[in-house]
């Protein structure tokens, strides 16, 4: 989700242009060039195919809403510098020739798209409107749980980089900036494990349940509530 806040005093937002560089490790910050550190690979989905995988809402500041996916064009790129090429992208520069066929308005099949941006025509963000993109991304494969178990506990990161003209009470534009917003991450955390089944007492501790050790009657719950006992994971797996 990328969210832009027109906070600006006396001025409107316009001919706004947003890029999100999705996340693969040594990915680079939007203008900047520096790593941005991710550990993992999310990759975008087909926006134009895959159902309720893109929408953007336009939130006023009197608390209405619109949505206005169907105004906005979407295009992707599967350049590995695209830190670089985004900059004519955003600035509308699209006709330069030396930047012909790096953005795509059709998602690029076959090939992983390293980032995707929305130009959102003449839409126009009053003050202390916000614009709200939501798409969806997919994490990597992994290849068998050897490879699962070391990317957990690890990070993506992620920002985006918009570029907007200031509209006076004219309607005139008066300058134009690219910003950069903060950085998120996210960690890909393991599924929960879930405990289940009878438990008697290894009086002995030899292991096996002799007909003396009979199951607890209380529940499963109400004994680990009460700290009668706990799980503790090997790394090997092996509980």
């Amino acid at each position: 989700q990328l969210t832009v806040v027109n906070n600006m005093p006396n001025k409107d937002m316009g001919k706004l242009r947003i890029i999100d560089i999705i996340p693969t490790p040594d990915d680079r910050t939007f203008g900047r060039g520096s790593k941005r550190g991710s550990e993992w690979t999310l990759n975008v989905a087909n926006l134009e195919t895959e159902e309720n995988a893109f929408s953007v809402i336009l939130k006023k500041a009197d608390g209405t809403e619109s949505d206005i996916t169907d105004n906005v064009t979407v295009y992707y790129t599967t350049s590995d510098n695209v830190a670089t090429y985004g900059t004519p992208f955003i600035r509308n520069e699209l006709e330069n020739e030396a930047w012909d066929g790096i953005w795509l308005s059709a998602y690029p099949s076959g090939e992983r798209a390293t980032a995707v941006a929305f130009d959102l025509g003449n839409t126009i963000l009053d003050q202390n409107d916000r614009i709200v993109i939501q798409f969806l991304t997919n994490v990597q494969e992994f290849d068998g749980e050897t490879e699962k178990e070391k990317a957990a506990f690890t990070y993506a990161y992620n920002n985006f980089s918009f570029r907007y003209e200031g509209i006076d009470e004219n309607g005139q534009s008066t300058f134009n900036d690219i910003i950069t917003s903060n950085t998120v991450n996210a960690i890909l955390a393991p599924n929960t494990v879930q405990v289940g089944g009878k438990i008697w007492i290894d009086a002995n501790g030899n292991g096996i349940q002799d007909e003396s050790e009979q199951y607890l009657t209380e529940k499963v719950k109400e004994l680990w509530d009460e700290g009668r006992f706990t799980i503790r994971l090997h790394k090997s797996g092996d509980v």
